[in-house]
């Protein structure tokens, strides 16, 4: 089985949040993450996952929980792939059904794309 997750980033993300799911298209996953660098992504999960972590443990919390551990998981690189441009066009679409923009094109040097089998 595999789990698909392509990881964007989302400069001017509406909302409070430091990321948020943008739904599945194709069986793959989009996350955007409100920052410039895709570099940020690993931190921002950390930081997302301690204060979890904090919170009195009911099954939403859990839930949440993993869904931060398993997309942690995907930045590791041995998941990385290199995306399609078709996926990367699905997902600009995504973005602006969410009434984002962005000031630069989704390419492989700005995203994650994980692939995890297993």
């Amino acid at each position: 089985m595999e789990r698909k997750t392509l990881l964007i980033a989302v400069e001017n993300l509406k909302g409070q949040c430091d990321f948020v799911s943008l739904g599945t298209t194709n069986n793959v996953e989009i996350i955007a993450f409100k920052t410039k660098n895709k570099d940020d992504f690993s931190h921002l999960l950390s930081k997302c996952l301690q204060s979890l972590r904090q919170q009195p443990a009911t099954d939403k919390v859990k839930g949440k929980i993993a869904f931060v551990k398993n997309t942690l998981t995907a930045t590791s690189e041995k998941w990385q792939k290199s995306p399609e441009k078709a996926l990367l066009d699905t997902a600009m679409e995504k973005i602006r059904e969410a009434g984002m923009y962005m000031a630069y094109p989704l390419t492989f040097r700005n995203t994650v794309y994980a692939v995890q089998t297993a």
